[in-house]
């Protein structure tokens, strides 16, 4: 990916996260990827072991309330 391509990605990854959109969040990150975090006990291994993780770590969205 060029820069540009590169910045524009990283700003819907974030857009993503601040509309607590974890589907489209997620829907953006290979399938090969694992999540280590110190909160949480063990890496999430797999997209849908990380959504949970990043569902349990956002707040719920006040657009949801």
């Amino acid at each position: 990916m060029a820069e540009n391509e590169n910045i524009e990605y990283a700003k819907q990854q974030i857009a993503a996260l601040n509309a607590h959109d974890v589907d489209t969040y997620v829907s953006r990150i290979d399938e090969s990827y694992v999540g280590q975090s110190e909160m949480s006990p063990a890496p999430s291994a797999g997209l849908k072991v990380y959504a949970r993780v990043c569902r349990c770590f956002l707040p719920p969205s006040p657009i949801c309330a």
